[in-house]
């Protein structure tokens, strides 16, 4: 997996998708703040999140998200669900979605252009090309799976990132 270069070169402006913006956007990009930290002077981010609809915006993170999380030092008590606009998708260097319906859904919304901007999470990880299936509505237990699986990915991004 190759990451195109950004026109600043240590500086990416990452864009999280999901599908609501309240699971596993959130977690991811909190994540990846959160584990970028030890390699600060090395690149810097500018991290947002967003979902590909529309029925969450204003609202925090799922508790089940949030208490993952805090199990794991990842804080998502500031964030607020939004939905991805046309300016997010413009100004991002990679977009990293949750799943193929995700990476599917942006392209319907935003074209077909965007598309070597598009990267599975986990297509940074070992698992190549997996899906992070959505908890959402599902037991915590699915949450743990979901945080382990963004965590994995989410490391292989920063290898992927560090020059």
């Amino acid at each position: 997996m190759s990451v195109s270069q950004p026109e600043t070169p240590l500086k990416y402006k990452l864009l999280f998708v999901c599908k609501g913006n309240i699971c596993r956007s959130p977690l991811a990009s909190f994540t990846l703040e959160k584990l970028s930290q030890k390699h600060s002077g090395k690149f810097q981010l500018i991290i947002t999140s967003g979902g590909t609809e529309n029925y969450n915006i204003g609202k925090k993170a799922h508790p089940l998200s949030e208490r993952v999380g805090q199990e794991n030092g990842v804080d998502l008590s500031s964030h607020i669900a939004r939905q991805i606009q046309q300016f997010d998708v413009q100004d991002a260097d990679i977009i990293i979605v949750m799943d193929d319906e995700n990476r599917q859904r942006v392209l319907d919304l935003f074209g077909d252009e965007i598309s070597p901007k598009i990267h599975l999470l986990m297509s940074f990880s070992q698992s190549k090309n997996a899906d992070i299936p959505d908890p959402y509505k599902m037991p915590y237990s699915r949450y743990q799976q979901t945080y382990k699986m963004i965590r994995e990915g989410c490391l292989g991004l920063i290898d992927e990132l560090l020059p």
